[in-house]
């Protein structure tokens, strides 16, 4: 904690400054000030975190560096030392929200005890707006989840906004995701240690990304980095502008955290609440970067409105379902790899669209086309068994009256 001290008089200024152990009591002091003028210059330079300063001075006085500090470092502590124990003195310390108001012939622990005090609460206002910082961006990033998946509802605008931090809608946007081969393999036994390196890429895109665009947001979805891009009006280089941020977040990746880096950059949307077609979009540009020998960053080919809704994915899956649903040890990856779509996101596409998950929606389609085989034609059971995607056909049996109520020998 740094303490800027403040007197005309050498004697008093000097005796504050030798005779009380600050380093001991966790202060580290500045050039000392002769005057508010003085004073000026050294806040400029060294920016104290708080200023015991006399209030009579020839120049400029206390309570006018007081004003200057109030307009120009609001943050600053202020703690007025005076030999004046006079009514307008005190009143005028609390206009200017001085946070002491001490007389000169207070003891000295009465007067470290005093600064100590300001100290303490200066620190809890710190860590109470970096709490309160962390909430903010913790709930932008659950917002953005919840718009990636649909949950977030449109008659509920401006409090999407808000929780995004935002007084109101950009005119554009841009979805990019970030994604890293790391050099030694994820321990699923360690999700803390998984946790900081996600963490430090966070820090690390949204470290470049603040630099570059005003308006950002910046976490993680599904174990990737996204950041999205907004901008109050939708000017020409607003992609380029995005492209050249990712090129840096990506190459930052790899100079300084030395793992591989990909992105993909959905197209620009201008509707917060197309934030889950834009991530599906910019979720297939990065398998096509990752599956591409030198191209790092891909920006997703548009269709005729630019984008991939939801209800296209969902007709996709199920058309993937019925065209594969034959096929014994189908897997949500092997749909996954199919739409490249991540296996945790297309589970929540599921989940908010059928109500369901994968293995029951497969399921179901089986037994309809089981039964369906059962009723038109004279194949066997087993045979039945192995047309839709099981091998074993005691378990098709068991399968099979847990959803249709009967055995398939009994099914007509």
């Amino acid at each position: 904690m740094k303490l800027l001290i403040v007197d005309d008089e050498d004697i008093i200024r000097e005796g504050i400054v030798e005779k009380i152990a600050w380093k001991e009591n966790g202060f580290t002091l500045t050039t000392p000030g002769k005057n508010g003028l003085d004073a000026k210059e050294i806040i400029e330079r060294e920016r104290p975190d708080i200023v015991l300063t006399d209030i009579n001075m020839p120049f400029v006085n206390g309570l006018e560096l007081a004003a200057w500090i109030r307009e120009e470092y609001p943050d600053i502590k202020i703690i007025f030392l005076t030999g004046y124990d006079e009514f307008q003195y005190a009143k005028k310390a609390i206009q200017l929200k001085a946070s002491a108001y001490i007389l000169k012939y207070e003891k000295q622990e009465i007067l470290l005890q005093e600064i100590k005090s300001v100290a303490e609460i200066l620190e809890r206002e710190r860590v109470g707006e970096r709490l309160l910082d962390q909430a903010i961006r913790q709930q932008a990033v659950e917002t953005v989840s919840d718009l990636i998946v649909g949950f977030a509802r449109n008659s509920d605008r401006q409090s999407v906004l808000k929780k995004m931090g935002w007084k109101k809608e950009a005119a554009a946007y841009y979805f990019v995701i970030l994604d890293v081969a790391l050099n030694t393999p994820v321990d699923e036994d360690k999700p803390n240690e998984n946790g900081l390196y996600l963490f430090s890429y966070i820090n690390a895109a949204k470290e470049v990304s603040e630099a570059h665009c005003a308006t950002v947001v910046c976490g993680s979805y599904d174990n990737q980095v996204f950041v999205i891009f907004a901008q109050e009006e939708n000017e020409r280089d607003f992609y380029k502008h995005v492209k050249e941020t990712a090129e840096e977040i990506t190459a930052k990746f790899q100079e300084f955290l030395k793992v591989e880096a990909w992105a993909g950059i959905s197209d620009v949307y201008d509707d917060i609440f197309q934030t889950d077609m834009a991530y599906n979009s910019a979720y297939m540009a990065l398998q096509l970067a990752k599956g591409h020998g030198n191209k790092r960053i891909v920006c997703a080919q548009t269709s005729d409105n630019g984008m991939v809704n939801g209800n296209s994915i969902m007709q996709e899956i199920a058309e993937y379902i019925h065209q594969n649903y034959t096929m014994a040890g189908l897997s949500l990856n092997d749909l996954s790899e199919a739409i490249h779509l991540s296996p945790s996101h297309l589970c929540r596409l599921i989940k908010k669209y059928e109500n369901t998950n994968f293995m029951v929606w497969l399921t179901k389609v089986r037994v309809k086309m089981a039964a369906e085989l059962i009723r038109t034609t004279d194949m066997k059971v087993y045979e039945i068994c192995e047309k839709v995607g099981y091998n074993n056909p005691q378990y098709f049996s068991v399968v099979f009256k847990k959803y249709m109520g009967c055995s398939p020998r009994d099914y007509k």
